[in-house]
C-alpha cells in the first residue's frame, strides 16, 4: 500500500530540492530527496512513495523517465519541472502518465493542490515502524503537522483575525507582531484568503537563512525572480522583517515610500501587497535596532499583535485534541482516545515556544499500542527508575576537584567538604552555563549543549530557570546561517 503523502524529488538542483522539500514537511509529507535518476529509480522501489517530482531535462539511459517511473511496480504519480517547458515536451510528458509539468520558478501552492486532489480518499498507510514502538512506548520526534492555529474562541484571538479580514480588504501591508511560534504565517495565509487576492500565489520569504539570502529572496537575485514577481497578483509574506537586514530593510523601504507616491496613467501603483512578520512590539524591535524607524513608521499603521498561547488558554483544549488527532492519523492507529484529565494537565503546563512546544508535547506523550490503540500516557515518557540492590556503605571519597579549571570554561561547584554533588545540580549549572554563553537564546544555547529545544524547555522547567527575554530567532539568525543536512545553506528559492 502506498503512503498517501510521500514525495520523492528528483532534480539536479540542490536548491530547489532543499527548499520544495521544506515546502512539503511543513505539509505533513514525508520527503526524499536524490539528484539523479538512478538513484530516483531505487528510492523508488524502497520508498514506495505516491508521488515523483522529477526533472523533465534529466537524462535516463533506459528510456524516457517518466515512461520509466510510471511503469514501474510501486507506480507513483509523476510531476515534471523544467526550466522551460516546450509544448512537444509537455504533450509527450503527459502521454506518458505526467499529472502535470510546471515551469521554474515553482508554484508551490499549485502543486500542492494538484497533490492533495489526488490523496483525497486514497487510503491512510499504516505507520512507519519508528514511530509504533511494540511494547507500546511514547511516539518521538517532530514533524510537521496539519494543524490550523486559528480555531478557538478566545477573544484575543477573535479580535486578531477580525483585524487581519479588515486589513485584507485594502492597500495597507499588515503587519503581524509576535514572538515565533504563534502560527504567523495562518494569519498571512487568512489574509490572502479573504481579500481580493485570493486567487494569486501566496509566496513565503523564509526567516532561516543568510540576511543575503533573505534579501535576495524578497528582490531577486541573478537567474532568480524576486517574491514580487513570483506572486503575480497574490501575497508576498515576509516572515522576519528583521532578517532582511538593515540594507534589505532600506531596499524595501524606499520601494515602497517610491510606490506610494507614483502614479502610471493617471491612476496610483498599488503597493506590493505584503504581510511583514516582525518578533515583537512594533516600538520595541525599532529601539532594538532590529527594525528601521523609517521603515516602521511607513508600514506601521496596519499592526496586529498575534496572541500568544498565555493569552489564549481557553482554546488549549481543542488544540490539544486536534494535534493527538493528526498524530493518531499520521501513526495509522485504528482506535483513539482522549482522556479529559490528561488533556488537563498538558493544558495547565507553560509553553514557552507556544505552538512547536505544544505539538511536541503532546508527540511526547502520544502512545500507539500493538499498532492499533492510540492514546496519550503522561507517563510514557518517562523510564522507569533502574531497580538496584542497595549498595554497601563505602568511605567518603576525597575530592575530584581541587580548584576550578578557568582554561575549561565551566567547572563544577563542589559542596562544602569539596566533595562531588549530586548529577541534577551539575545539569543545572551546564543548562545556565550554555544559556549565558548564547547570550539568553534558548535554540543556540540547545544548539552547544546537542539537546533539542523542547529537552531545553523541560530542563529549565525542571531547574527553575527564567526563559530569558531575547528574540531567539533574531540572536541564532546572526550568529548562524541555517544548515542543511548536506552542508549548504538553505533558500527561500525553489
Amino acid at each position: 500500500m502506498l503512503v498517501s503523502r510521500s514525495l520523492l524529488i528528483i532534480d539536479g538542483d540542490s536548491a530547489f530540492r532543499a527548499g520544495a522539500a521544506r515546502y512539503f514537511r511543513e505539509r505533513g509529507y514525508t520527503v526524499r530527496e536524490v539528484d539523479n535518476i538512478a538513484l530516483g529509480r531505487e528510492e523508488v522501489a524502497r520508498m514506495r512513495p505516491s508521488f515523483v517530482l522529477v526533472d523533465l531535462g534529466l537524462k535516463s539511459p533506459g528510456g524516457d523517465v517518466v515512461e520509466q517511473l510510471v511503469a514501474s511496480p510501486e507506480k507513483p504519480k509523476v510531476v515534471c519541472v523544467a526550466a522551460r517547458a516546450r509544448v512537444p515536451d509537455v504533450v509527450a510528458a503527459v502521454k506518458a502518465g505526467a499529472l502535470d509539468v510546471f515551469e521554474r520558478p515553482l508554484d508551490g501552492e499549485r502543486l500542492h493542490r494538484l497533490l492533495e486532489r489526488h490523496v483525497k480518499g486514497a487510503p491512510v498507510a499504516a505507520a512507519p515502524a519508528p514511530m509504533a514502538k511494540p511494547n507500546g512506548r511514547s511516539l518521538s520526534g517532530y514533524e510537521a503537522l496539519p494543524i490550523d492555529p486559528l480555531v478557538g474562541d478566545c477573544p484575543r484571538l477573535r479580535d486578531a483575525i477580525g483585524a487581519v479580514d479588515r486589513a485584507a480588504g485594502t492597500e495597507a501591508t499588515l503587519v503581524l507582531s509576535g514572538a515565533p511560534g504563534l502560527g504567523q504565517e495562518a494569519y498571512a495565509r487568512r489574509f490572502h484568503k479573504v481579500g481580493p487576492r485570493s486567487e494569486g500565489p501566496f509566496v513565503v520569504v523564509r526567516a532561516d537563512a543568510s540576511v543575503a539570502k533573505v534579501e535576495d529572496a524578497l528582490f531577486g537575485a541573478s537567474g532568480t525572480l524576486s517574491a514580487f514577481a513570483q506572486a503575480k497578483g497574490g501575497v508576498v509574506y515576509v516572515e522576519s522583517t528583521a532578517a532582511l537586514g538593515d540594507s534589505g530593510q532600506e531596499r524595501l523601504y524606499k520601494l515602497l515610500q517610491g510606490l506610494s507616491s507614483a502614479r502610471g496613467n493617471g491612476a496610483p501603483v498599488r503597493w506590493p501587497p505584503m504581510v511583514l512578520g516582525v518578533e515583537g512590539p512594533l516600538e520595541a524591535e525599532v529601539a532594538a535596532g532590529r527594525v528601521r524607524a523609517d521603515l516602521a513608521g511607513l508600514v506601521g499603521h496596519t499592526t496586529v499583535n498575534v496572541p500568544s498561547l498565555a493569552e489564549r488558554r481557553d482554546d488549549l483544549p481543542e488544540l490539544v485534541r486536534r494535534i493527538a488527532v493528526a498524530i493518531s492519523r499520521s501513526s495509522g492507529a485504528a482506535t483513539f482516545e482522549l482522556d479529559p484529565a490528561v488533556i488537563d494537565i498538558l493544558v495547565g503546563r507553560e509553553y514557552a515556544a507556544n505552538l512547536p512546544e505544544l505539538v511536541a508535547e503532546v508527540r511526547r506523550v502520544a502512545v500507539v499500542e500493538d499498532g492499533q490503540r492510540f492514546r496519550l500516557d503522561l507517563g510514557a515518557a518517562i523510564a522507569p527508575p533502574p531497580l538496584v540492590k542497595e549498595a554497601a556503605p563505602v568511605a567518603p571519597m576525597a575530592p575530584i576537584f581541587s580548584a576550578p579549571d578557568p582554561a575549561s570554561g565551566w567547572s563544577p561547584t563542589l559542596d562544602a567538604s569539596g566533595q562531588v554533588q549530586p548529577y541534577d545540580v551539575y545539569e543545572a549549572e551546564i543548562f545556565r552555563f550554555a544559556l549565558k554563553n548564547a547570550g539568553g537564546c534558548v535554540s543556540r544555547a540547545a544548539e552547544l549543549l546537542g539537546v533539542g529545544r523542547a529537552t531545553m524547555y523541560r530542563k529549565m522547567r525542571a531547574y527553575e530557570i527564567d526563559v530569558p527575554p531575547v528574540s531567539e530567532r533574531a540572536v541564532t539568525r546572526h550568529r548562524r546561517p541555517n544548515k542543511l543536512e548536506d552542508g549548504g545553506e538553505e533558500s527561500s528559492h525553489w
